[in-house]
């Protein structure tokens, strides 16, 4: 197996001049994950990271490991978003294959250089649709942002976006289709986090959730 360092970064133990998603200097303590990947051989039309080393400083790393009998797949690890002096957002996306893919945005707790995953929003769509939008929203707070789907969609029954342990955060097409969509336009600090298609646009209806301390909620309108 190959391993290899997708991002390497230092942990702020004291407030300091950092740059934030929207691009504007700010001045806040802020962690910053260091995330090093163990990559499958052979795994065809699949896409995942066997492991996931996550570390800050000289913190042990959390890991997180690929179950894939047991349907649980670790992300190709993406970009990562501070959310405040404590939390961490780190997208990444894998796929079982079939023309089907999965964004997963994982909230980590950075605290006394040690790392937990507090919980996980996962969006399994088709993969010529799979696209996140992350919003700041105040200086503790991002948003995450989904694309209204078509009328006629590939695999739909498929279709699965998960923000928690209950029956009511686990959502089908239908139940997608009925979160707050309202038409969006691009701002400049707007991220798109696409990873598998090309020429992407910005979508024109887009329902929001909100990513804080807290974690992961659906919100009631646009902005």
């Amino acid at each position: 197996m190959k391993s290899s360092v997708w991002f390497v970064g230092a942990f702020c133990l004291a407030a300091g001049l950092t740059v934030s998603p929207d691009g504007k200097a700010q001045t806040r303590a802020a962690p910053v994950l260091k995330v090093e990947s163990v990559w499958p051989k052979g795994t065809g039309t699949m896409h995942y990271a066997d492991e996931l080393r996550l570390s800050v400083g000289a913190s042990a790393p959390l890991l997180l490991k690929t179950d894939s009998g047991g349907g649980k797949l670790i992300p190709v690890p993406g970009p990562q978003y501070a959310v405040d002096d404590t939390h961490v957002l780190l997208l990444g996306w894998s796929s079982f294959g079939g023309g089907m893919q999965t964004l997963h945005a994982l909230l980590l707790h950075v605290e006394n250089d040690t790392i937990t995953l507090q919980c996980e929003l996962t969006l399994t769509m088709a993969r010529d649709a799979s696209a996140f939008i992350v919003r700041r929203d105040g200086p503790n707070q991002i948003r995450l942002g989904i694309g209204e789907p078509g009328s006629r969609l590939f695999n739909e029954r498929d279709w699965l976006l998960v923000f928690g342990p209950d029956s009511d955060q686990r959502l089908d097409i239908a139940q997608i289709r009925k979160l707050a969509f309202a038409a969006a336009a691009k701002r400049e600090p707007d991220a798109l986090y696409a990873p598998s298609i090309k020429n992407e646009g910005f979508p024109a209806r887009v329902a929001w959730f909100s990513v804080s301390a807290d974690g992961f909620a659906p919100m009631a309108g646009g902005r």
